[in-house]
Formats: C-alpha cells, structure tokens, sequence
C-alpha cells in the first residue's frame, strides 16, 4: 500500500512540474520569434491599403525583450511601449512620432497608426506576422 501511495504522489508531483514549465517556455519561444523588423503587406481598408503609402512602405521593428517597439508610418518614425504575453500584443501609449509633412501619405498614416492602436492579439507564421482585433484581420506584415 505505501508503494501505490509513493508511485500516485511521484506521478503528480511529476505530472505538475511538466505542466508548468510548458507555458513559460511556449511564451519566451514565441516573443523570441517575434522579435525583428516587419514591413508592412496588407493593411484592410476599403481600398487597397498598401496604395496609401506611395513613398515607402510602413514597418516596425519589435523588441519583445524589452516590450518596445519603433518604426515607419511610411511618412514619420514612431515609437513606444508595447505589451505582449502568449498570444496578445497592444501597441500602448504614448506613441513617440516625429511630425514631417509628406506629400500623399497623411491618410495611410492616420489609418496605420489607428489599426495598431485597435489590434489586441496576434498571428505568428513562419515569415508573416498577422495583427487582429477580436480575431479579425487589421494588417499583416512580411519579415524583413
């Protein structure tokens, strides 16, 4: 009898130890591949997103170690805070921007910044990075 309590109490113990350390390490590998700079293919609009931006492409560059990121709204540089736990990512305030006028990409800007401001999670592929909000598509990025 005391070797069937011994072996359940070791199946337990060992059952719960496995469990726990699974999440963690899950999580810091996805944050790890998370990491990088991410140009911009997709941005859902009405139109054809990416004819918003005829100077160059937005792009960020996640820092996931640090909870930061920066880029380009395709017209100023940004920066800021951001959160980031298994599969949620918010882009927080305040938001660092530079203030150039560029000709043609006021309007694509205004729409990035406001879809990052609206995703609340998040699609890791091998080379794609998808940003929803309430699991519908906002904008998709390529790994650059």
């Amino acid at each position: 009898m005391k070797h069937c309590i011994r072996l359940v109490m070791i199946c337990i113990i060992g059952f719960y130890s496995c469990k726990s350390e699974r999440p963690s390490r899950y999580i810091r590998l996805r944050a790890a591949t998370i990491t990088g700079r991410w140009e911009l293919n997709q941005l859902l609009t009405s139109t054809d997103g990416l004819k918003l931006f005829p100077a160059r492409r937005p792009y960020i560059t996640i820092d996931s170690a640090g909870q930061r990121f920066a880029g380009n709204t395709g017209c100023n540089s940004i920066s800021g805070p951001l959160d980031i736990s298994a599969l949620k990512i918010q882009f927080k305030e305040p938001i660092i921007m530079t203030k150039m006028a560029c000709q043609g990409g006021m309007e694509g800007e205004s729409i990035f910044l406001h879809s990052l401001h609206d995703v609340n999670s998040y699609i890791l592929n091998d080379s794609s990075l998808s940003l929803m909000k309430d699991g519908q598509l906002m904008m998709q990025f390529l790994k650059h």
